[in-house]
């Protein structure tokens, strides 16, 4: 039914651009660094400091299949097995890093659960390598 196990683990999510890091690991590892600003830990909740990135997600068929079709195109990855055009998975995102403004539009917003296009972002966003 809908009882999960007490090992539940959430999903890792993470940025789908080839050689970006950025993810929930890299976003829980933030929250426990120190801020020196409030004196507390940046995730305790009320230290106020903007996070160093958000994740965005694709936008989905049923919404906007249009604006899918142009993320998936910009993403520019193929599937390594078959070499056909990849598909974002559930865990896949974009993260601010790749957006022209870098998500500032999205300071102060829950957009983890939210696309850009959701709040009248243009949904090309220029894709900016991380390579670390």
């Amino acid at each position: 039914m809908g009882i999960r196990p007490a090992a539940y683990i959430m999903p890792s999510v993470q940025c789908a651009i080839v050689g970006c890091h950025n993810g929930t690991y890299r976003m829980e590892r933030w929250k426990q660094e120190w801020c020196n600003l409030h004196s507390i830990n940046y995730g305790s909740g009320r230290c106020t400091c903007s996070p160093p990135f958000q994740l965005f997600t694709f936008p989905t068929e049923k919404a906007n299949m249009h604006a899918r079709k142009v993320w998936i195109k910009q993403v520019n990855r193929q599937n390594k097995q078959s070499g056909k055009i990849w598909l974002p998975k559930y865990s896949d995102r974009v993260c601010s890093e790749h957006f022209k403004d870098k998500g500032q539009a999205f300071q102060g917003q829950k957009t983890n659960r939210k696309t850009p296009i959701s709040h009248g972002k243009s949904w090309l966003f220029i894709i900016y390598r991380c390579f670390s």
